[in-house]
C-alpha cells in the first residue's frame, strides 16, 4: 500500500492583524516583479471592504485572497513568493488609517501593523529607536514606500510633481496612497473606525507557507512563467484572423496591426472592452473576446472579415483620434477637438472613451451638437474624478448614457434638475466645490492636468499644447527661507492649512520654477507676471499673497472651472 504523500505546504487562515504581527516579517524577495496596482483596484479594495465593515454583523468575515511565504516554524522571516501586491495595497490603507486615526488604542494598533515596537527591529536604526517594518520591499522601492507610507504621519505629506523621477512601482505607491487618502479623509471618523476594526480583526488571508526558498522559487516559477506567452489580444488577433479568407486576410491584417501599433496591446485591448461594452449597452459577464465571438458571430468567415474592415476600423479610427489628442499629436482646430483634449486630461477614469466613440461613430466631429455634447461630457468625467465616484457607479452612467445617444436624447435632461446621464445635480456641484476647496488639494493626482485645464480656459486655448512644459508651482513655498517676509505673512497654523490648496498653486516652466524657486512673493512676482502661462501672468496684479489671497483665488479658479464645464 502506497504511503500518502504529504506536500510541504502548511495553510493556514489569518487576519490581517496576525499576518501584520511578530509572527512574520514580510520581504519580498528580488524574483517578484513591481507594484502594479493601480487606483481601479485599490477602488474596488476600498469599496467593497466599505461596504462590509458598514453592513458587518457579530459573525461576519472577509476572505482577502491567499499569499504564498517560504517561512520555517518558529521563526519571523517569511519570503513573499505570491500576494505582495494585496500586501503593499494593505500596508498603505492601513498606514492612512493610523494617520487619520485619533483615538489612542486603535491608532497604537493599526501603528503595530506597520512598525513593531520600539526595541524589536532589526538593527537598520542608526541612531534611531531600533524599529522593524511589517512588510519589506525590494531596494528600488523601499525607502519610497517607508518615507511615503510607512513612517509615522507620511501618508499625509505632499509629494512634489516628479512622477518621470519615479519608477512605476514607486508611482503606484504615492498615486494609490494619494486616491485612499483623499477618499477616507473626507469620510466621517467613525466609519473610518468602522473599517479599520473591521480590516484588522474580520479580514482573513489564507498564508500558505512552505519550507525553504528554492520551493517558494519553484511555486513563483510555476504560477508565472517567465516565457512571453502570448496576450489574450494576440490569441484573439490569431482566432479572428485565421477565420477569413486568404484573398482578404492581408488586408484585415493590416488594419489590425496598424491599430496595434498605434494603440498598443493595452490600448487595443481597451478598445476591444469598449466595442463589447458599446454592442451589450451593459458591463461584459463574460470574457470580452467571448462576448465579441457571440456579438458579431466571428466563426464565420465574412462576419469575421466584416468586423475587422468596418466595426473594428471605424472605432479604432475614433478611439486613435481619442489618443492622438491626448498625447498631443493631433492638430486641434474645432471646438469639439479641443475638448477631445481637455477630455484626454481626465486620467486613469478613461471610461468617458467609450461615449465618446459612441457618440463620433454615430453624429461625428464636425456635427453642429458635438462640441456641446463633449463639454458636458467633460463635466461629467471631471466630476467623477473630483468626487471620487466608485468605478462600478461610473461605467453604469456612461452606459446609460450610451442608450441616451441611440434614443437621441443625450443633451436632453441635462439641466440642474435634469435626470439624464449628463445631468450634474446640485449634490455634485456642491461636492466639487467641497474638495477643490480642501486645504490638502495637492495630494489629488489629478493636480497638475486641473490646472492645465483652468489655465486653457484663462487664454483660450492659445497654450493649449503646454503639458509638457508644465511643473507645479506653490506661490507660498513648500520650504520657505528662514528670514523670508513668508513667515511674518503666514502663521504657522496658517502655512499647514493654505500651503496646499488650490488657489496657492500655479504653473511655469521649469526655467521659470528655477527663477522663482522659494523667493519672497515680491522677488518672484515678475517671474509669474512674465510666466508662458496664463494662470501665473493673472498673479502680476497682486502685490502681496496671503492667506485671504489663496481663499480667494480658490473660488476664483473653482468658478472658472465651473463656468467652462456650463455648471455656473
Amino acid at each position: 500500500m502506497l504511503e500518502p504523500i504529504v506536500a510541504p505546504i502548511v495553510a493556514t487562515a489569518r487576519t490581517v492583524a496576525g499576518i501584520l504581527s511578530d509572527e512574520y516579517r514580510l520581504v519580498l524577495p528580488y524574483f517578484q516583479r513591481g507594484y502594479a496596482w493601480q487606483e481601479q483596484h485599490v477602488a474596488r479594495l476600498l469599496t467593497d471592504l466599505l461596504e462590509r465593515a458598514i453592513a458587518a454583523s457579530s459573525t461576519d468575515w472577509y476572505p482577502l485572497g491567499s499569499i504564498i511565504v517560504s517561512k520555517l516554524p518558529g521563526l519571523p522571516e517569511a519570503w513573499v513568493a505570491d500576494g505582495h501586491q494585496r500586501l503593499i495595497t494593505l500596508t498603505i490603507l492601513i498606514a492612512i488609517l493610523r494617520d487619520l486615526e485619533t483615538e489612542p488604542d486603535l491608532k497604537s494598533r493599526l501603528a503595530d501593523c506597520i512598525l513593531a515596537p520600539v526595541g524589536q527591529g532589526n538593527g537598520e536604526g542608526k541612531g534611531e529607536p531600533d524599529r522593524a517594518y511589517r512588510l519589506s520591499t525590494h531596494e528600488a522601492a523601499q525607502q519610497r514606500l517607508r518615507s511615503s507610507v510607512q513612517d509615522l504621519g507620511a501618508t499625509s505629506l505632499s509629494w512634489p510633481d516628479e512622477a518621470e523621477d519615479l519608477s512605476e512601482s514607486e508611482a503606484n505607491i504615492i498615486d494609490n496612497r494619494d486616491y485612499l487618502h483623499a477618499q477616507l479623509i473626507e469620510g466621517p471618523a467613525l466609519q473610518r473606525q468602522q473599517l479599520a476594526r473591521y480590516l484588522l480583526d474580520r479580514c482573513f488571508i489564507l498564508v500558505c507557507a512552505v519550507p525553504d526558498q528554492n520551493v517558494a522559487r519553484l511555486l513563483f516559477s510555476t504560477m508565472h512563467d517567465t516565457g512571453l506567452k502570448p496576450s489574450a489580444v494576440d490569441l484573439f488577433k490569431a482566432q479572428v484572423l485565421g477565420r477569413i479568407r486568404s484573398d482578404a486576410r492581408d488586408e484585415c491584417q493590416t488594419i489590425w496591426e496598424r491599430l496595434e501599433a498605434g494603440l498598443g496591446q493595452s490600448g487595443l485591448a481597451d478598445l476591444l472592452r469598449h466595442i463589447a461594452v458599446i454592442e451589450l449597452r451593459a458591463v461584459p459577464k463574460q470574457q470580452v473576446h467571448t462576448v465579441l465571438e457571440t456579438r458579431f458571430e466571428l466563426d464565420e468567415a465574412s462576419a469575421a472579415q466584416s468586423f475587422v474592415q468596418r466595426r473594428l476600423r471605424a472605432a479604432g479610427a475614433h478611439f486613435l483620434a481619442i489618443r492622438d489628442a491626448a498625447n498631443h499629436q493631433a492638430t486641434v482646430t474645432t471646438p469639439g477637438g479641443r475638448h477631445l483634449r481637455y477630455l484626454s486630461w481626465v486620467r486613469n477614469h478613461d471610461t468617458w472613451a467609450m461615449a465618446a466613440m459612441h457618440w463620433l461613430e454615430r453624429r461625428g466631429i464636425d456635427d453642429p451638437e458635438t462640441e456641446l455634447f463633449l463639454q458636458k461630457l467633460e463635466a461629467l468625467a471631471w466630476v467623477n474624478v473630483i468626487r471620487g465616484e466608485d468605478p462600478a457607479r461610473r461605467e453604469a452612467r456612461y452606459i446609460r448614457l450610451l442608450k441616451e445617444i441611440d434614443a437621441g436624447t443625450a443633451l436632453q435632461g441635462t439641466a440642474l434638475q435634469g435626470n439624464g446621464a449628463l445631468a450634474i445635480s446640485q449634490a455634485e456641484r456642491r461636492r466639487v466645490r467641497e474638495v477643490l476647496a480642501a486645504p490638502h488639494f495637492t495630494n489629488r493626482r489629478y493636480r497638475l492636468f486641473l490646472l492645465l485645464r483652468i489655465n486653457a480656459a484663462l487664454d483660450g486655448d492659445v497654450r493649449n499644447g503646454s503639458l509638457a512644459e508644465a511643473t507645479l508651482e506653490h506661490i507660498f513655498p513648500v520650504r520657505p527661507a528662514a528670514k523670508s517676509q513668508w513667515h511674518a505673512d503666514f502663521t504657522p497654523k496658517q502655512a499647514a492649512r493654505y500651503r496646499n490648496m488650490l488657489g496657492n498653486l500655479t504653473l511655469l516652466t521649469e526655467t521659470e520654477q528655477n527663477q522663482a524657486k522659494n523667493h519672497d512673493f515680491a522677488v518672484k512676482r515678475p517671474t509669474l507676471a512674465a510666466s508662458e502661462f496664463a494662470l501665473s501672468r493673472r498673479l502680476g496684479d497682486h502685490q502681496a499673497w496671503r492667506p485671504q489671497d489663496i481663499e480667494r483665488a480658490t473660488s476664483e479658479m473653482t468658478d472658472i472651472l465651473m463656468r467652462s464645464w456650463g455648471l455656473m
